[in-house]
Protein backbone atom coordinates (compact mmCIF):
# COMPACT_ATOMS: atom_id res chain seq x y z
CA UNK A 1 0.00 0.00 0.00
CA UNK A 2 2.62 2.68 1.08
CA UNK A 3 4.94 2.18 -2.24
CA UNK A 4 1.88 2.19 -4.80
CA UNK A 5 1.08 5.76 -2.65
CA UNK A 6 4.84 7.18 -3.11
CA UNK A 7 4.69 6.14 -6.80
CA UNK A 8 1.05 7.53 -7.46
CA UNK A 9 0.66 11.88 -7.64
CA UNK A 10 -1.51 13.26 -4.25
CA UNK A 11 -4.45 13.43 -6.35
CA UNK A 12 -4.88 9.73 -7.38
CA UNK A 13 -4.42 8.34 -4.29
CA UNK A 14 -8.25 8.63 -3.24
CA UNK A 15 -9.88 5.65 -3.28
CA UNK A 16 -6.32 3.62 -3.00
CA UNK A 17 -7.47 1.48 -0.27
CA UNK A 18 -10.63 -0.92 -0.57
CA UNK A 19 -13.43 -0.34 1.98
CA UNK A 20 -12.64 -3.97 3.20
CA UNK A 21 -8.52 -3.57 3.43
CA UNK A 22 -6.88 -5.16 6.72
CA UNK A 23 -3.68 -5.74 8.08
CA UNK A 24 -2.63 -8.78 9.02
CA UNK A 25 -0.02 -9.32 12.04
CA UNK A 26 0.19 -5.58 12.41
CA UNK A 27 -1.35 -2.81 15.16
CA UNK A 28 -4.52 -3.97 17.11
CA UNK A 29 -7.67 -2.88 16.46
CA UNK A 30 -6.93 -1.39 13.39
CA UNK A 31 -10.32 -0.50 11.83
CA UNK A 32 -11.00 -2.02 8.41
CA UNK A 33 -10.39 0.31 5.04
CA UNK A 34 -8.78 3.29 4.61
CA UNK A 35 -9.23 4.87 8.05
CA UNK A 36 -7.03 1.53 9.41
CA UNK A 37 -3.98 2.78 6.79
CA UNK A 38 -4.30 6.36 8.63
CA UNK A 39 -4.51 4.82 12.05
CA UNK A 40 -1.44 2.87 11.19
CA UNK A 41 0.69 5.16 9.23
CA UNK A 42 0.20 7.48 11.89
CA UNK A 43 1.09 5.38 14.97
CA UNK A 44 4.69 5.11 13.29
CA UNK A 45 6.05 8.76 14.52
CA UNK A 46 8.93 10.09 13.14
CA UNK A 47 10.56 8.00 10.60
CA UNK A 48 13.70 7.49 7.90
CA UNK A 49 12.81 5.32 5.51
CA UNK A 50 14.20 3.84 2.39
CA UNK A 51 11.67 0.24 1.34
CA UNK A 52 13.58 -1.86 -1.74
CA UNK A 53 11.79 -3.35 -4.05
CA UNK A 54 12.54 -7.01 -4.06
CA UNK A 55 9.96 -8.84 -6.62
CA UNK A 56 6.91 -7.55 -8.83
CA UNK A 57 4.70 -10.87 -9.86
CA UNK A 58 1.56 -9.84 -11.45
CA UNK A 59 -0.68 -12.69 -12.92
CA UNK A 60 -4.41 -11.58 -13.47
CA UNK A 61 -5.98 -9.32 -11.24
CA UNK A 62 -3.22 -9.75 -8.51
CA UNK A 63 -0.23 -8.26 -8.05
CA UNK A 64 1.92 -8.66 -5.67
CA UNK A 65 5.05 -6.65 -4.34
CA UNK A 66 7.26 -8.02 -1.93
CA UNK A 67 9.98 -5.40 -0.26
CA UNK A 68 12.37 -5.16 2.16
CA UNK A 69 12.05 -1.38 4.54
CA UNK A 70 15.46 -0.14 6.57
CA UNK A 71 14.61 2.53 8.90
CA UNK A 72 15.11 4.09 11.70
CA UNK A 73 11.93 5.57 13.71
CA UNK A 74 10.84 7.06 16.92
CA UNK A 75 8.58 3.84 17.79
CA UNK A 76 7.38 0.44 16.00
CA UNK A 77 3.72 -0.73 17.32
CA UNK A 78 4.69 1.64 20.62
CA UNK A 79 7.97 0.34 21.39
CA UNK A 80 10.56 2.84 21.13
CA UNK A 81 12.98 2.26 18.93
CA UNK A 82 15.66 3.92 20.64
CA UNK A 83 17.58 5.41 17.04
CA UNK A 84 18.58 1.68 16.00
CA UNK A 85 17.95 0.96 12.26
CA UNK A 86 16.16 -1.87 11.51
CA UNK A 87 14.93 -3.85 8.64
CA UNK A 88 11.70 -5.43 7.97
CA UNK A 89 10.20 -7.45 5.02
CA UNK A 90 6.66 -7.13 3.61
CA UNK A 91 4.26 -8.40 0.96
CA UNK A 92 1.57 -6.14 -0.45
CA UNK A 93 -0.87 -8.30 -2.38
CA UNK A 94 -3.28 -5.87 -4.30
CA UNK A 95 -6.52 -7.17 -6.18
CA UNK A 96 -7.32 -4.67 -8.91
CA UNK A 97 -10.41 -3.55 -10.36
CA UNK A 98 -11.80 -1.48 -13.86
CA UNK A 99 -15.23 0.60 -13.03
CA UNK A 100 -16.67 1.83 -15.60
CA UNK A 101 -17.69 4.98 -15.96
CA UNK A 102 -20.63 5.91 -17.83
CA UNK A 103 -20.07 10.08 -19.25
Amino acid sequence: MRLLAIALPESDRRGITAPTWKMHGGLPGLPLGPEGVRKLFGSFGAIQQKWTIEDVIAEGDKVVIRATNTCIQESFLGIPSRGRQQTFTATFIHSLYCRRQDN
